[in-house]
């Protein structure tokens, strides 16, 4: 029911902690080797917690119930593109979360999510709601789910001097996902930083990095990309 309810599966604590950066995002290695991400002190991050809240709603949702309309916290956080029950993409809000007055005169047409984005956000789905998520390999706590998406996350933003031989296949995922390296802004901040429209957009490529190292178009160079990968070898951090 509320953020503080997801400790330590999704945020691992609510109190800012300037090593936590580092402590989540750097358990895994998936896209680059181990070790290639230099380790950051950010004094008060949180994970998948944005500087302003990820105002958006399902508009399918929203047409098929009556006010007081209800509201998902998943909808607050930039952590899903689409409703797992519609198969939509949600849909930005610029008024309160549960007004939806303007949605009422004119509601927004529904536009089908990507098939890439639908297999990211069914796992996200089913991380929140049942505590862990199946991958080729086997089935994982939502801790470990939640703690690798946001590890590409921070990869596909890593600064170009920590790819070296890994920046060709960074610029791949960018542009099959259709958005320019690190979805347009020049400097390195952490992704909770970034603007509304910056998270979706690299949440977009981490659904096309994800299907990439499902379907062996490309190969992760970090241990844990072993997570995406057929077969009867265990990585470790499982269940």
């Amino acid at each position: 029911m509320s953020f503080s309810g997801w400790t330590p599966w999704l945020i691992e604590q609510m109190e800012p902690d300037p090593e936590a950066f580092t402590s989540y995002t750097r358990q895994f290695s998936v896209l680059l080797p181990a070790g290639r991400l230099r380790a950051r002190e950010i004094p008060a991050w949180r994970a998948w917690l944005p500087s302003r809240p990820a105002l958006r709603a399902c508009p399918q949702c929203i047409a098929m119930s009556t006010p007081p309309y209800p509201y998902q916290l998943l909808w607050l956080l930039s952590l899903t593109l689409s409703c797992p029950f519609h198969g939509c993409l949600l849909e930005p809000r610029q008024k309160a979360a549960t007004y939806f007055s303007d949605w009422e005169r004119k509601p927004p047409t529904p536009r089908p999510a990507d098939s890439k984005v639908l297999a990211m956000d069914d796992r996200t789905w089913h991380a929140m709601t049942t505590g862990s998520v199946y991958l080729p390999r086997r089935q994982v706590h939502a801790g470990i789910w939640f703690r690798l998406i946001r590890t590409i996350i921070d990869e596909l933003g890593a600064t170009l001097t920590e790819y070296r031989t890994a920046r060709r296949m960074i610029m791949r995922i960018w542009q099959e996902a259709g958005y320019p390296f690190r979805a347009g802004p020049l400097s390195w901040r952490p992704y909770e930083d970034y603007p509304l429209a910056v998270q979706l957009h690299t949440l977009e490529a981490t659904a096309t990095a994800i299907h990439f190292l499902e379907s062996r178009a490309l190969m992760g160079l970090g241990p844990d990309a072993a997570f995406f990968l057929p077969g009867p070898s265990t990585p470790r951090g499982e269940l």
